[in-house]
């Protein structure tokens, strides 16, 4: 599949797609000033007048209800803070929901799903679209006054005007087999149909690029790639999906530059990443999959290429998994709960689907019976996105229809448990000061009341949210008998007319969010806190302290917290989890509580970025001695390739590690390195932390180094001292990090620090490890890309943050500095932090083991820091130049 014509197409629709909105409502009179009224309105007929001569006109009574709902909708704009950005919302939402009802047309008229093709024609090289060209050959049921208006469309040859007319049809029936995608527009809360303007024969426009641009084989199930992989409908809304937000993503990571923070309506386009789908069937594969084979071990399975056999276990272990088999084994597939909270277009719970259909018809099921037993028992799904749920919402119900090819034909077709999260907000306080007693019993109405406050402001949160236990099927029952019962009392019949469907979405997400899963499956969202706006970072602190760091590790927590007890978590996710300091209590409570059953740890390149990635299983039990099976992909730390290397690396059978996690909390800090062996782990029994043998130390952050900072040679020579406190002298040598480089150099920059840094201290500076200042040390430079590189001081300079420091004793320092530049201690540091980033912290929980030849070392090293200096004195950079070697 290639994915250029894929973006192209969708950022430009996009952008289309809001021009064209945009240019609706104006000639209606609606822009960010207001609403211009009808200068003359009637049931059949509205006429604007939009100034300088200018009028427009609304004729037929579906168009002008349609227009009355549309004012109605946007008036409550003017009354808010902000009517620009609550219009420009809107636009956006108009845009994307028909930008996702013509992605679902054209899937199914490419899939046969449709009776006659709407957008196309079947005929190869015909223009015109197959039910422009036959309108009466589907199963389209048209009223005498719809044929008498097609017959004049045809006679007067005006063919982008039938086209228009019959899609609507086409949309309109389809709201009864997909009513969250497709609107009926004759309803009472109908508006959309105003706000589109489409032609198959304009070469600008959407209809046209989505039929000639995007090649119909990437929309077709049955299409596979070269290596025999499907790519129909999973990939292609996928992508559809992820690049539509091409450039609201863009702009809110150029906002962040500024210091402008992720907003609400923001999150979802700055943080959807699409999962490449070899990564979701090793997650759904090793969680619902593993869970249904374990107890039913005669279940084929021989489709699942990314199944994890079990580790080797120790005979106590391999008991206890037995005795938890035999639990499995008397599950039924309908007892099955799975989830992804944060779904995206649906990648995962489409997988899902699968293996559920697999498990349903391995045990007898007709696919017409695991059809409707998936959706109304097992696959749940969320998400804080309506545009993305309204794709998972098609791609599930695309699921069904691939196994049940009488699924749209059902009476009552069963509607998938996938939703976008909703907000309360609307019905602040009404139910508690105006509804009474409207619900019969004080319990119900505690728990509605319990809805409206925790969800307030849900789509910040989304699936984060902690929602308590409680009766809600009872409030749910109770809320339908009590309409029924006070349906003579007119305030409350408009009033639960008003609030009917939001309170039963409520209720809804209250069940799917506090109700536990046998798997949960997900690609978290990934954001920051430093990009997180106040009241969702605020939440976080409070909610989650032990994973506040980023929204993807706090969806790790949240997400084992949905599993029931002996139930399956996968995920994939960047792995600064496995071993920064900030989730080392993250890592403890995993370790201490779960069992890392499995892992595959691709590195860089998954997601098209360059930021590292591990998917991973998680068991909510703790098995003593558990061996995990972990799959290391990459061959050195940093490297990007492609999610296709990675996953032939996978097939070729590379990196197989075991690893018994108990073996982890015997490192400082409780990495997650699965690849080192015994005798590894035994240096840190037996050798002695670098921190306790001398202080490691980050240094000061000027705040301002353009104010405080010089290279040496732009100073007056004369306020230069070399490492030595002078009442006159203003500029001070300063160790800054720098390029790789080991035993001495990377002597260039000098620092204000006249007074004892009196300048500094009245500024924002942090004079951090002040004590040491002017101390022969070994410094390093934080940012490790090339390897690290340790080097020694001895011009008593003061250091940076990004130049941290060691400072051992006189007698000791030739030794540690030796130690520190080896292949070993690059090696320990690889697992302590595997990131380019080598902090004072994790530099000190380094094991040091005494050598019988300190000497002998002492005097290699200090002949290797003579060498390096006589190097760096070589050039001008240096301060100690004399002249060059060659003249």
């Amino acid at each position: 599949m290639e994915k250029a014509p894929i973006k192209k197409f969708a950022v430009e629709a996009r952008k289309k797609l809001k021009a064209d909105v945009t240019f609706q409502l104006e000639r209606y009179g609606i822009t960010e000033n207001g609403i211009v009224e009808p200068q003359t309105s009637t049931d059949k007929e509205l006429v604007f007048d939009l100034g300088n001569g200018n009028t427009q006109t609304i004729k037929g009574e579906r168009y002008v209800n349609q227009y009355r709902n549309l004012a109605a909708h946007v008036r409550g704009f003017y009354t808010t803070d902000e009517p620009k950005k609550e219009l420009e919302q809107f636009i956006e939402e108009i845009a994307y929901t028909w930008f996702n009802r013509l992605i679902a047309i054209r899937f199914m008229e490419v899939n046969r799903y449709l009776p006659v093709r709407v957008l196309s024609s079947e005929i190869t090289g015909q223009k015109l679209p197959d039910l422009v060209k036959a309108p009466f050959s589907g199963d389209l049921e048209f009223t005498e006054d719809e044929k008498k208006r097609i017959f004049e469309l045809q006679d007067a040859n005006k063919e982008d005007d039938l086209f228009r007319f019959l899609f609507f049809k086409q949309c309109n029936d389809l709201s009864r087999i997909l009513p969250r995608l497709f609107e009926n527009l004759e309803g009472h809360n109908s508006f959309s149909e105003l706000l589109i303007t489409l032609s198959f024969n304009d070469p600008n426009g959407v209809v046209y690029r989505l039929v000639n641009e995007v090649d119909e084989r990437w929309f077709d199930i049955h299409t596979v790639d070269e290596d025999g992989k499907p790519i129909g409908q999973v990939q292609i809304i996928g992508w559809m999906y992820q690049y539509y937000n091409t450039e609201p993503k863009d702009k809110v990571f150029a906002d962040l530059k500024k210091n402008i923070k992720i907003s609400k309506q923001n999150i979802p386009a700055a943080t959807q990443l699409f999962t490449p789908d070899w990564i979701v069937r090793y997650m759904v594969e090793n969680s619902l999959g593993r869970l249904w084979y374990e107890g039913h071990p005669d279940f084929d399975k021989s489709d699942w290429k990314y199944y994890l056999d079990e580790a080797p276990q120790e005979p106590q272990v391999e008991q206890q998994l037995k005795d938890i088999r035999a639990q499995y084994a008397k599950m039924e597939p309908e007892q099955l709960k799975v989830i992804d909270p944060c779904m995206g277009s649906g990648h995962i719970l489409c997988y899902l689907f699968d293996v559920l259909m697999q498990i349903y018809l391995d045990n007898g099921y007709s696919k017409r019976e695991a059809v409707r037993s998936i959706l109304e028992n097992n696959l749940f799904g969320l998400d804080i996105d309506k545009r993305a749920a309204q794709f998972a919402y098609f791609s599930v119900m695309m699921k069904a229809r691939e196994y049940d090819s009488g699924f749209f034909g059902r009476k009552n077709i069963p509607q998938p448990r996938v939703y976008d999260i909703q907000e309360s907000n609307w019905m602040g306080g009404a139910y508690k000061h105006e509804m009474g007693s409207f619900l019969n019993s004080q319990a119900h109405r505690d728990t509605l009341n319990y809805l409206l406050d925790a969800f307030v402001d849900a789509k910040e949160y989304g699936s984060i949210l902690q929602i308590k236990p409680l009766d809600y099927e009872g409030l749910k029952e109770a809320w339908e008998t009590s309409a029924a019962a006070t349906a003579g009392d007119i305030n409350m019949v408009m009033w639960y007319d008003a609030a009917k469907d939001a309170v039963a979405q409520l209720i809804e997400q209250a069940v799917m969010l506090s109700q536990k899963y046998d798997a949960v499956v997900t690609n978290p969202p990934y954001m920051s806190a430093a990009g997180m706006e106040g009241t969702l970072a605020e939440f976080i602190k409070k909610n989650y302290p032990d994973t506040k760091s980023d929204l993807s590790t706090v969806f790790m927590e949240k997400t084992i917290a949905m599993c029931k007890s002996q139930g399956y978590m996968a995920m994939i996710n960047i792995p600064v989890w496995m071993f920064i300091t900030s989730y080392e209590r993250l890592r403890v409570n995993l370790l201490d509580n779960e069992s890392l059953v499995n892992m595959v740890h691709p590195g860089r390149g998954i997601f098209g970025s360059d930021f590292g990635t591990t998917a991973f299983v998680v068991y909510k039990k703790h098995i003593l001695n558990y061996q995990g099976h972990y799959r290391r992909l990459f061959d050195k730390q940093g490297d990007v390739e492609t999610p296709e290397v990675r996953e032939q690396r996978f097939f070729e059978k590379r990196g197989i590690y075991y690893a018994n996690q108990e073996n982890f909390k015997k490192i400082p800090g409780l990495p997650i390195a699965y690849w080192v062996g015994e005798n590894f782990i035994d240096d840190f029994r037996t050798g002695k932390a670098l921190g306790d043998i001398c202080p490691c130390k980050k240094g000061m952050d000027t705040s301002d180094n353009d104010r405080f900072l010089r290279l040496w040679h732009e100073v007056n020579q004369e306020k230069f001292s070399f490492g030595l406190v002078e009442d006159e002298k203003k500029w001070y040598p300063y160790d800054k990090g720098g390029n790789f480089r080991r035993w001495y150099g990377n002597k260039e920059y000098v620092v204000n620090y006249e007074d004892n840094g009196a300048e500094l201290q009245n500024s924002r500076a942090n004079l951090r490890s002040k004590q040491l200042y002017f101390k022969e040390h070994i410094t390093w430079s934080a940012l490790t890309a090339a390897g690290t590189s340790f080097r020694l001081s001895d011009y008593k300079s003061l250091f940076d943050s990004a130049g941290s420091s060691a400072f051992p004793n006189e007698n000791s320092i030739f030794y540690i500095l030796s130690i520190m530049n080896t292949k070993v201690f690059d090696l320990i540091m690889g697992v302590i932090n595997p990131t380019i980033n080598y902090g004072a912290g994790s530099v000190a929980l380094t094991p040091i083991k005494q050598w019988d030849e300190k000497d002998k070392i002492d005097r290699i090293a200090s002949n290797n820091v003579e060498i390096s200096r006589t190097d760096w004195d070589a050039f001008e950079t240096s301060w100690d130049f004399k002249r060059h070697p060659l003249v």
